[in-house]
C-alpha cells in the first residue's frame, strides 16, 4: 500500500510545479 504512494506523490509535485509556472507566466502578462 506504500509503493503506490510515491509515484503518486511524484505526479502531483509535477502537476504543483505546471500549475504553478501557469499562474507565474499569467501573472506576468498581466503586470
Amino acid at each position: 500500500m506504500r509503493l503506490p504512494v510515491i509515484p503518486h506523490n511524484r505526479r502531483l509535485i509535477s502537476w504543483i510545479q505546471v500549475i504553478k509556472l501557469s499562474i507565474f507566466s499569467f501573472l506576468k502578462m498581466n503586470a
